[in-house]
């Protein structure tokens, strides 16, 4: 009778031969697969004996999808161990020497899987589950072993700096910060009560032992692989260079996935922030992009005492250095367009950066029991970073734009509760001079992209595209209820000026024509029942015309509204002739929604 190993192997070889698909061999063959990986509780032996196992050379016995197949069965059953308890103490003792003699045959000493980045991404998870499982009773060393695989000793004969070594660790640090920390994937999860509280202590564990050694290890990877990296920029050694940046970008990562949950003393000290500003301006947008998640970590991090909070942010001192990187993102876009595609999508990480520093400054200028003096503080750097924040805002690109969004709509919900608590008093002059320079730019946001063809739109393009514009007219509205005649001003001085222009002769991009259409479309709705109903929204009838005598009064004796100066404009300017037909669409769209106005 062959062995277990036998009667895998052979059924995925007939699982994987296509000649045979639609035959009874081949349902059998993957029905029995099915069987055995349910089974993991009795098929983990094998499958760990069909993952390890070598030639005489020291390559691998099995091929990819035998050992892939393999760490699955390894995975489930450490999974389910977690859930029902702890593993025997002959069953730990066979993983944890099988995997580490696997560890060091593989990534101390070989090409760590090669170009099957699929095994190592499942065998660094199968790893954090056996952590998971081990860690509070069998395996309190785990990470002291890890760590001598970074450091082998010199008479190993291992590199001192291996990027795969690194890398694994770096891998390893995000799958136990995701397992016990990430509330994204927990909640994708089926609640156990169990898991909670065990993720709790692991956590609890870990600070208490490892946190700071686990810290340390990383940091002393990053530096030295960065300064290795800029010396092989240097040499213009290719290869070396992208092996490299990948070990400090999944450095900056790993310590980007604990931030959020061990001592924030241990992640901001002047080291570390030395660090991470340096590598905001390193050449590889992947690094830099993990430095801007690794900061809006430390940023938005809970801490218990608000005026904590108050004090990372002030050692950070972010917003100096986003406005120096903001300027010169501006600045290579104008000059090399031929790194636009990284230029945008830093600036979005940037921009995200920004709104992140902006949210917890608004939350501590609302909060209450955060002495007065810090509130005045907190507030001042608000207002420091509000300039930034709205040229991202005003970015042509709309995913930096919506970025900055929740950040504006808070600003605007703390002027609401102090509105309501000093109707009279609230306003000030940088209030103000916010509304004015955020109306400005929304309302050239609500303008198409001058690159755009409406009419080659599907369906989903054009309702991206209508949800913006909503989305900005929700936050116009939320201006108006500060000041009506900012907005409506603001509103009908574009509109009128553009239409004016058209008329005069100008040549206007369709896009500007459409706004200046659209603008005229969203005037009637701003401020709802405010500016009347039917004919009284266009001109400036008596109150008290009686019901029977309004369809024979001649309303065009009466001056106009503001409203009814905008559709004069409108029809007067013949922009309707405009030859596209976007233009020509959101004109009878206006004049259909508006046909009191005819009357």
């Amino acid at each position: 009778m062959s062995s277990p190993e036998e009667q895998i192997l052979q059924a995925i070889a007939i699982a994987n031969d296509h000649k045979l698909q639609g035959q009874e061999i081949h349902s059998q063959a993957i029905n029995f697969l099915n069987t055995v990986r349910s089974d993991s509780n009795q098929s983990w032996r094998p499958a760990l004996s069909l993952f390890v196992a070598t030639n005489d050379d020291g390559t691998r016995r099995f091929g990819e999808d035998v050992r892939l197949f393999a760490l699955n069965i390894l995975a489930d059953f450490l999974d389910i161990r977690n859930s029902k308890g702890k593993l025997s103490d002959d069953d730990f003792g066979t993983l944890q020497e099988q995997f580490m003699t696997y560890l060091r045959s593989e990534y101390l000493y070989g090409q760590a899987e090669g170009v099957h980045f699929f095994i190592r991404n499942k065998f660094s998870y199968a790893l954090t589950l056996l952590f998971l499982a081990s860690y509070e009773t069998q395996w309190p060393t785990f990470f002291d072993d890890i760590f001598l695989l970074l450091k082998p000793p010199p008479e190993s004969g291992a590199q001192s700096l291996n990027p795969h070594v690194s890398n694994f660790f770096f891998k390893l640090v995000l799958e136990m910060s995701s397992e016990v920390a990430d509330q994204i994937l927990k909640n994708a999860r089926q609640f156990s009560a169990e898991r909670m509280a065990r993720d709790g202590r692991i956590r609890d564990l870990v600070r208490e032992k490892d946190a700071a050694k686990i810290n340390t290890a990383v940091l002393a990877i990053v530096i030295e692989s960065k300064q290795v990296l800029d010396q092989a920029r240097a040499e213009n050694a290719k290869e070396k260079v992208s092996t490299l940046e990948e070990v400090v970008d999944n450095g900056v990562r790993a310590f980007a996935s604990y931030v959020p949950w061990i001592d924030i003393n241990l992640t901001v000290t002047p080291d570390t922030i030395t660090l991470l500003f340096s590598l905001l301006s390193d050449p590889a947008l992947s690094i830099r992009l993990a430095t801007c998640s690794s900061l809006r970590g430390i940023v938005s991090k809970g801490l218990k005492v608000a005026s904590d909070k108050l004090k990372v942010i002030q050692v950070l001192s972010l917003t100096p250095v986003l406005q120096q990187l903001e300027a010169q993102t501006v600045a290579t876009r104008s000059t090399l367009p031929e790194y636009s595609h990284d230029v945008e999508t830093f600036r979005e990480a940037l921009a995200r950066l920004t709104n992140v520093l902006g949210l917890e400054l608004v939350s501590l200028c609302n909060d209450s029991m955060l002495p007065p003096d810090e509130v005045q503080t907190s507030g001042e750097l608000l207002i420091e970073l509000v300039p930034i924040a709205l040229r991202f805002l005003a970015d042509t690109y709309d995913d930096t734009s919506f970025s900055i969004f929740p950040l504006l709509t808070e600003i605007l919900n703390s002027y609401k509760k102090m509105k309501q608590a000093s109707p009279h008093t609230y306003m000030t002059a940088e209030k103000r001079e916010f509304l004015v320079d955020t109306l400005t730019i929304l309302v050239e946001k609500l303008k198409w992209d001058k690159d755009a063809n409406p009419e080659d739109f599907d369906d989903e393009d054009m309702m991206f595209f209508e949800n913006m514009r909503k989305d900005i007219r929700k936050t116009i509205d939320s201006i108006y209820t500060f000041d009506s005649e900012l907005v409506t001003g603001t509103i009908s001085e574009k509109a009128l000026n553009t239409l004016s222009d058209y008329e005069a002769g100008s040549q206007l991009s369709w896009e500007s024509a459409e706004l200046a259409v659209y603008l005229v479309f969203m005037y009637g709705e701003i401020g709802g029942k405010e500016k009347g109903r039917g004919r009284t929204a266009f001109c400036v009838a008596p109150p008290n015309i009686p019901k029977e005598a309004r369809k024979t009064v001649d309303y065009s004796n009466y001056p106009l509204t503001p409203q009814g100066e905008m559709m004069q404009a409108l029809i007067r300017s013949r922009i309707s002739a405009y030859p596209h037909p976007s233009v020509a669409m959101q004109f009878f769209e206006t004049a259909a929604r508006y046909a009191d106005f005819f009357k």
